[in-house]
C-alpha cells in the first residue's frame, strides 16, 4: 500500500470474520460457564441452542451459494452437494 491510503473497518483489521465470530462465541461459551456456576440454571443449555442456530443458519446460507453454481455440473465436487444441477448453457 501506498504511504496515502487509509484502511478502515473491516479492511483495518488483521483476520477476517470468522476469527471474530469463533472469539465472540467463546466469550459466550465463558459467560455461559459462568452463569452455570452462579446457580444460574439453563445459561449452558441456551448457548448450546445458540450454537445450533447459528450454524443450522450457515448451512442454509451455504446451500443457497451452492445450488446458485452452475458453471460446473459434472465435477464431482459440485455433484455431491447438488445432484442434478442443470449447466448454465441448458437453459436453467
Amino acid at each position: 500500500m501506498g504511504s496515502r491510503w487509509r484502511c478502515r473497518g473491516g479492511a483495518r483489521s488483521a483476520f477476517g470474520p470468522g476469527v471474530m465470530r469463533a472469539l465472540m462465541s467463546g466469550l459466550r461459551a465463558a459467560e455461559a460457564v459462568g452463569l452455570e456456576f452462579a446457580g444460574r440454571g439453563q445459561a449452558l443449555e441456551r448457548y448450546a441452542h445458540m450454537q445450533r442456530h447459528a450454524f443450522a443458519a450457515y448451512l442454509a446460507v451455504q446451500r443457497q451459494y451452492y445450488r446458485a453454481e452452475r458453471r460446473w455440473p459434472m465435477h464431482s465436487f459440485w455433484q455431491s452437494r447438488f445432484p442434478g444441477a442443470v449447466p448454465i448453457s441448458q437453459g436453467v
